[in-house]
């Protein structure tokens, strides 16, 4: 929703109605509305409230695997370290390998590259498709071709190829 929308929706209650109206940016998603100023009818059926529980001994025996408030404290602070940890660890990793891929010459086959942007366009569909849209929906809000988009991920699938051929590398000649 464009900016503005939901500062609309303030202080509304139950059985409530506005019209509201709003400037959809230039990129917008819906082309056609797009840089233009919007109505929208609202209807306030019902509101709900988001009330959380109250933080105790019992709630965090039963749903955190902690005898006590300290404990699962702890615990919890333990597993945030520990993905701090595991986080730094491939960021070290990830730039290890592209520092590798920066030095290495080589000569990647364009069929390899290709391969590799079909992979990297089946992922993002499939990303796409858990926020209830598909490929081909992006392209159109998006106002690309297929081929512009390949053309955006070239870089970076031709970058994935290389650290995959660096790793095996590394792997064969570790063996």
């Amino acid at each position: 929703l464009p900016e503005g929308f939901d500062a609309g929706l303030v202080g509304m209650s139950p059985d409530g109605a506005k019209d509201l109206s709003y400037d959809c940016p230039g990129d917008f998603w819906l082309p056609e509305l797009a840089g233009k100023k919007a109505e929208a009818k609202v209807h306030v059926k019902e509101l709900h409230a988001k009330r959380l529980p109250e933080l105790t001994d019992e709630f965090c025996k039963t749903y955190l695997q902690s005898e006590t408030v300290a404990q699962a404290r702890q615990d919890i602070e333990k597993r945030l370290a520990d993905s701090k940890n595991r986080n730094a660890d491939a960021k070290s990793r990830d730039e290890l390998i592209q520092k590798i891929v920066e030095d290495m010459h080589a000569d990647i086959p364009e069929v390899m590259v290709d391969h590799e942007l079909d992979v990297m366009l089946r992922e993002m569909d499939q990303d796409l498709r858990g926020d209830r849209m598909d490929l081909e929906m992006y392209l159109k809000r998006t106002r690309k071709t297929l081929e512009d988009l390949r053309k955006e991920l070239y870089v970076t699938a031709q970058a994935r190829v290389k650290s995959k051929v660096a790793l095996r590398a590394i792997a064969k000649t570790e063996k």
